[in-house]
Formats: C-alpha cells, structure tokens, sequence
C-alpha cells in the first residue's frame, strides 16, 4: 500500500516538488527504506515535539510525544537540485536565526476542532510552517491523506492552491466545514 501511494505521488508531482510525510516509529522507517529504494533524495527529517502528548494508557511503553516528518524532494540523488525552501522567511519568523529541524508545537488546540474531530489532525500552526517553507505563493500543494483538512486550510490562508483527497466521507465533511467556516471569516474583516 504504502509503495503504491508513493509511487502515484511521484508520478504526479513536479520533477524537484517537495513532499512532507508525517510517520512516527510504526511506518518512518518503512516510508525512508521506500524512499531510499526508489532513489529520491531525502533531504531532512523534521521531528514534531507533543509537549502535550497524550498519557500512554497501556503503562508499558514511553509517551509517544514525537513525530517525525520526512521531507523528500521529488528526483533522484543525482538530478534533485532547486526544490524550494523558503530558508530566509523560515529564519525570519524564528527570530532571525536558523530555523532547526526540531519543533515544539502543541497537538491540535480544541477550536480547530470544533468542527469535527480527526484522530491525527495536525495543528494549522505546524502545517502553515510547512506550507511556507516548502512553496510559493500560487503553488499548488496536493494532500492525499486530506483528514479534516488542515493542510487545505494552511494554503487557503496562506495563498497556495491544493488539491486534496481523503476516502473517509466524515473526514470530507468536516474539511469542507472547517473550508466554509474559515472562508466565511475571513470574508467578514
């Protein structure tokens, strides 16, 4: 499965676009071996600190409270050469100093959630940081695991085009109430 929607993602997306894909320590490694394989290049790992993680109820195990975010560049090791990062604005808004591969942002506050509920919903914080590291203005961001549409909403605001697809129709449904909602502010400043 995994091989399979890789493979598809490659197809369509430019020859150098960058794909970010979220893992913790179930698939990561899987997805790099995959990656690896197929000769794309691989140019950082990225890894999301929880710092309010939920509590492991089983007591067997550490607090999963990471995430980790492979940022793989459409091309070979070979011919991979000017996929975009946006280095200066990202050095910007972490006070003028580099920005490192290690971020601290909270899980999803409950207003983003308010709409409806996604099991591994991502923060607006983390993915509007993605969006502006790795696109222009006027790109096009294409989210296959679309969920309750985070990603949709971080390029919504922050100019980008997007296509997304998710299969679960509840999912589809509070994405497109979160979209609706947020386009309805925005529309009333």
């Amino acid at each position: 499965f995994t091989l399979n929607w890789l493979l598809e993602i490659c197809r369509v997306l430019k020859k150098n676009g960058n794909l970010f894909i979220f893992g913790s320590y179930h698939n990561i490694y899987i997805i790099g071996a995959l990656a690896a394989k197929l000769d794309l290049r691989i140019i950082n790992s990225i890894i999301w600190l929880k710092p309010n993680a939920q509590p492991n109820i089983t007591c067997r195990m550490f607090t999963e409270s990471t995430e980790q975010i492979l940022w793989i560049c459409n091309n070979t090791n070979k011919h991979a050469t000017k996929w975009t990062f946006n280095y200066h604005h990202m050095k910007k808004i972490n006070g003028n100093k580099q920005m490192r591969n290690f971020w601290e942002i909270p899980l999803t506050p409950l207003r983003e959630r308010s709409l409806g509920k996604h099991p591994s919903q991502k923060p607006l914080k983390l993915m509007e940081r993605l969006v502006l590291a790795g696109t222009n203005i006027g790109d096009r961001v294409l989210d296959c695991f679309a969920g309750s549409g985070s990603t949709l909403l971080a390029c919504d605001r922050l100019e980008r085009g997007w296509v997304g697809i998710e299969k679960n129709k509840d999912y589809c449904d509070i994405a497109h109430r979160r979209l609706s909602e947020e386009r309805k502010q925005r529309r009333l400043f």
